[in-house]
This record gives C-alpha cells, sequence and structure tokens, in this order.
C-alpha cells in the first residue's frame, strides 16, 4: 500500500498568509485609524437603519392608502379581504422596524423601535384573526 502525498508547502504557504494577516490585525491602530473605522461602521449602520425604517413607513403607508379606498365596500367579503391585506401590510412594516432597531446605536431607541414593531406585528395578527372570524363566522 502506498501512502498519498499531502501537498504540505501549499499548506504552510496557508499558514504563514494567515499568521501575517493576523499579526496585521494585531497592531496597534492610531487614534486616527479607529476614528475612521468607528465613523464607517456607524455610516454602515445607518444606512442599513433608514433603509429598514423607509420600508416600513412606505409599507404602513400603502397599507393606509389601500384601507382608505376601499372605504365604500364597507361591510362587503372585499371590504374583510382588503382589511386583511392590509393588516398584513402593517405586519410587515413592523417586521422592518423590529429589523431596522437592530442597527440603531442608541440602545434607548433601540427598544422604542423595537418595540413599535412588536407591537404592530401582534395588532396585525389579533386584527386579521378578528376579520376572519368575522368573516367566516358572521
Amino acid at each position: 500500500m502506498s501512502k498519498k502525498k499531502t501537498n504540505k508547502p501549499a499548506a504552510n504557504a496557508q499558514q504563514q498568509a494567515t499568521q501575517n494577516v493576523q499579526k496585521e490585525q494585531k497592531k496597534k491602530l492610531s487614534k486616527k485609524e479607529k476614528k475612521a473605522i468607528a465613523e464607517q461602521r456607524s455610516k454602515e449602520l445607518n444606512q442599513k437603519k433608514t433603509r429598514n425604517y423607509g420600508i416600513g413607513f412606505v409599507f404602513s403607508l400603502i397599507a393606509v392608502a389601500v384601507s382608505f379606498l376601499y372605504k365604500p365596500e364597507v361591510g362587503t367579503a372585499l371590504w374583510s379581504y382588503t382589511q386583511m391585506g392590509c393588516y398584513a401590510l402593517m405586519g410587515v412594516a413592523g417586521f422592518f422596524l423590529k429589523n431596522g432597531a437592530k442597527y440603531e446605536e442608541n440602545v434607548k431607541r433601540a427598544k422604542t423601535m423595537d418595540m413599535i414593531g412588536l407591537v404592530f406585528i401582534v395588532v396585525c395578527f389579533g386584527m386579521i384573526m378578528a376579520e376572519a372570524v368575522a368573516l367566516f363566522m358572521g
């Protein structure tokens, strides 16, 4: 039985490359570099947060607009279905608010936005169940 030879020089080269990267990371950063890294991170978090809040706001506006568009249909099955759709859109908006809260730097504001998103989602499920019960039981 012959043993297969492994390519040890390539493995050593890879280990050396990872060690070099680790050494560079351990090198102390200057105040300017730390500030630049913190500023870049803050900018990225702000972009993600703004995008999530914006999408949530758009979904909630669409839900309200559709609800007002179908106002003349009050009492019909079409009204119930559109209301359930609007509540589902509000739940999606709540999901985006909760997701945007992950990127908040201010802890107090993050908790507030997370709670608002959770309220949107809970109200969404409750109202969809209420509309479904009214539609199918009544």
